[in-house]
């Protein structure tokens, strides 16, 4: 691997996530509306403001937050105080900063979703190769499993995890309703603590493995269909290799590799990818904190979880072309 190629795939990284954030910047704000007169009139509605949303606090408030001056000039501001890591305050939780917002919510959501992530890799990776070369009744059995694969693949996260918990929390009352943790308790690591933060992950974990792992399987079924009529199979099978061998060196590595694409764009998606299964769960993770972020336009909040997400999914994709070539030695980023 040439330094001009690390060097082209950094200068690509800069851009794009210098792209991502200059969108997500200029979006927010073109948007009709005034975020600091939008949570405060929300706040006199519900009866937490006393007096006129539209008097001069409101101007005070832009003022602090930067919102007071030419849009070009936030722009300015807003790479200058990047540059210095300095994110700003969050607008729901004034004066509370938005990387305490973050640090508070992200431990929650890569718990959830790197566990998930990977159960659902590796059931659908696994469900869909023995589909295609799992011996006698244990294929024709998988293969009738593939319509309900498919159904359960078609759901939404968040529709299915309504579902579970009118079946878990309604009917059979087995996990609770939503929630992190226990009401008026705080998390501990100790056994109890660790029971209890798995019981209350269990349903949002359940919905997105069992819809990740249909799509899991349908592309490692198809793939394996693939790989299964090459010819270094044929040969392999020819040559009296035993059938674990050819199942495992020939068939499954080539046709994982198209699934290591797909996992490390989930795994880009980590941060953002649970929303609306945390928001079904009320589960205080980023996706929590996101809605409500997008819901009041907390800009200073937004600003850095989409930087976060633009820098991980941009990040991975760097990665995975570097490590390509590892997995793939028929790869080669220059010719001789």
């Amino acid at each position: 691997m040439s330094i001009t190629y690390l060097l082209k795939r950094v200068g690509l990284f800069v851009l794009v996530v210098w792209l991502g954030v200059t969108i997500n910047f200029f979006l927010p704000r073109l948007a009709p509306g005034d975020p600091i007169q939008e949570y405060l009139g929300q706040l006199a509605q519900a009866g937490m403001f006393v007096g006129d949303p539209s008097a001069g606090f409101v101007e005070e408030y832009r003022a602090k937050f930067g919102l007071d001056k030419p849009l070009w000039e936030q722009y300015v501001n807003y790479w200058i105080d990047v540059s210095q890591f300095n994110f700003g305050l969050s607008v729901v939780d004034y004066p509370v900063e938005v990387t305490r917002v973050i640090r508070a919510a992200l431990p929650w959501t890569l718990g959830l979703l790197s566990i998930a992530t990977m159960i659902g890799f590796f059931i659908g990776t696994l469900l869909g190769a023995l589909m295609v070369a799992a011996p006698g009744r244990w294929k024709h059995l998988l293969n009738w499993s593939m319509p309900i694969v498919m159904i359960v693949h078609s759901i939404p996260y968040f529709l299915l995890g309504i579902m579970l918990i009118a079946l878990f929390t309604v009917t059979w009352a087995l996990f609770p309703v939503g929630g992190g943790y226990t009401l008026g308790e705080s998390p501990e690591f100790s056994l109890n603590g660790l029971f209890t933060l798995a019981k209350h992950a269990f349903l949002p974990a359940l919905s997105l493995v069992a819809v990740a792992a249909g799509g899991w399987a349908i592309v490692m079924r198809s793939m394996m269909v693939i790989v299964q009529g090459e010819d270094y199979v044929q040969m392999s099978r020819a040559m009296g290799l035993k059938s674990w061998r050819v199942f495992y060196s020939y068939q499954v590595r080539n046709a994982l590799l198209p699934q290591i694409t797909f996992l490390a764009l989930s795994l880009g998606f980590i941060v953002s990818g649970s929303a609306l299964v945390e928001v079904v769960f009320s589960y205080p993770g980023i996706g929590y904190v996101l809605l409500d972020a997008i819901t009041v336009k907390d800009l200073p909040l937004l600003q850095l979880i989409l930087l976060v997400v633009i820098i991980v999914v941009t990040l991975f994709l760097v990665l995975l072309d570097v490590i390509y070539p590892i997995l793939d030695p028929r790869i080669r980023h220059e010719t001789e």
